[in-house]
């Protein structure tokens, strides 16, 4: 029974994400101004227990006394969900992560998430970013998932008139860099 209620609860979650993206394609944002550090704080928090019960940390380093940028809530707290998850799942023992938030330039605010984690080939970062890839894990089966996450990501930035970077090495770990204008167009 506890393995059917788990598999029933990352299909629903898959299924959630799915919606999610049709959602995103009909454009059907709620922008308002906020600041990211309660958001970011929050997401950070409701995964401290999980990294820290495979006894890894996750760090906030926040370089201003505050970030406000017109965002939809949801869908970046859902953003900042979804790359957290990842730092984690790609991270086989004791994930160190770090999460920063800085001014790239005087009207953008940069967010990066690195791992310690398994990292990726630069063919793997040509196609992470597209519906339902999956980074080739050989026959391992350790991480669940339909390849959705990153498209997810890249499409909640690109609404928010931001980008999306990725830097990473096989054996390292990844950064992901999103960019953000304060003021969007």
């Amino acid at each position: 029974t506890q393995i059917i209620q788990q598999e029933n609860k990352r299909l629903s979650e898959q299924v959630s994400r799915i919606l999610q993206l049709a959602i995103l394609d009909k454009s059907e944002f709620r922008f308002e101004m906020i600041d990211i550090y309660e958001p970011i704080s929050e997401v950070i928090e409701s995964f401290q227990a999980q990294v820290e019960s495979v006894e890894g940390s996750i760090s906030f380093n926040y370089r201003s006394a505050e970030f406000k940028m017109l965002a939809d809530l949801t869908h970046f707290k859902d953003l900042m969900r979804n790359l957290l998850d990842n730092a984690i799942k790609y991270s086989p023992k004791s994930p160190k992560i770090e999460v920063l938030v800085y001014e790239e330039t005087a009207q953008k605010i940069a967010i990066e998430i690195k791992d310690s984690g398994i990292g990726m080939s630069a063919s793997d970062l040509k196609m992470i970013f597209e519906k339902f890839y999956r980074v080739p894990q050989g026959n391992r089966h350790d991480v669940k998932g339909f390849g959705l996450g990153l498209s997810f990501v890249k499409a909640i930035v690109e609404a928010h008139h931001g980008v999306l970077e990725v830097d990473s090495k096989l054996g390292i770990g990844s950064t992901f860099r999103a960019i953000f204008p304060i003021k969007p167009n």
